[in-house]
């Protein structure tokens, strides 16, 4: 039965893609087949700053898990760290996700922690700052 449903999948994409083909992207021509016409997708632009920016202790010792809320448009995220919160940001390191966990830090110490969202654009604006403690 699922071997039948993926052949249909296969069968009904590539009618699909014959459609919009042979229309030449048609809008009327596509609905008269029983296919429906999607939205143009509309460009991101500029990227906007991550919101809800936590920094929690991590399970192990020397640990501290952050993460935000995702941003629209953004295909990785640039993470920074700073002693104070407002002078010496440092780069740390670069996820594909908005979240990640900072490692081998000295046990219950405090970092301060940054994101930044990067995208077709370029990358955006910085979060604003949040303070971590290490287990």
């Amino acid at each position: 039965m699922h071997e039948r449903e993926e052949e249909l999948d296969t069968i009904i994409t590539l009618l699909a893609a014959y459609v919009l083909n042979a229309s030449k992207g048609n809008e009327e021509l596509i609905r008269s087949t029983g296919f429906e016409v999607r939205a143009a997708p509309s460009p991101v632009g500029e990227l906007g700053r991550p919101l809800n920016l936590r920094a929690t202790t991590g399970a192990i010792s020397g640990e501290i898990q952050l993460d935000s809320k995702s941003v629209r448009g953004a295909q990785s995220y640039v993470w920074e760290h700073s002693t104070d919160g407002s002078t010496g940001w440092q780069y740390h390191s670069t996820t594909t996700s908005a979240r990640t966990t900072i490692k081998e830090l000295p046990p219950v110490s405090s970092h301060w922690f940054r994101v930044a969202g990067v995208g077709a654009s370029g990358q955006g604006p910085f979060s604003d700052p949040v303070k971590g403690i290490a287990g």
